[in-house]
């Protein structure tokens, strides 16, 4: 089985002042002791409680969460209590709107909790 390319190719797309970071947890588990601004999850569907668990955790301490991958397409508005952007397109269409984000400071959401962006 082939692992996605979507972590690689948004990290490519990302502007060059940005500092990016891949982790895969099958290889590393993710720092939860990090400061950053964006955190993007690609996920496969078993793993939706755990990812959504660990976007709590990020959002709680003021970063902003983004979920893609098919899990996430398939039920956005799912996805849209936990993370703060979902990603419903394609991965180069959605690096465009990673590289917007990166450059903001957080992500406006409505009266009702759902993202004012699903990509």
């Amino acid at each position: 089985m082939m692992q996605p390319a979507a972590p690689e190719l948004l990290a490519a797309l990302c502007p060059p002042h940005a500092e990016v970071e891949v982790y895969n947890e099958k290889e590393r588990d993710v720092p939860l002791d990090r400061d950053w601004d964006l955190v993007l999850f690609s996920y496969l569907d078993p793993f939706y409680d755990h990812t959504r668990v660990l976007s709590e955790l990020f959002r709680r301490r003021g970063m902003t969460t983004v979920a893609g991958g098919r899990h996430a397409r398939q039920f956005p508005h799912q996805c849209g209590r936990w993370f703060d952007a979902v990603v419903t397109g394609d991965v180069v269409h959605a690096g465009r709107h990673v590289a917007e984000a990166s450059s903001e400071s957080s992500m406006e959401k409505h009266h009702d909790g759902v993202p004012e962006r699903i990509w």
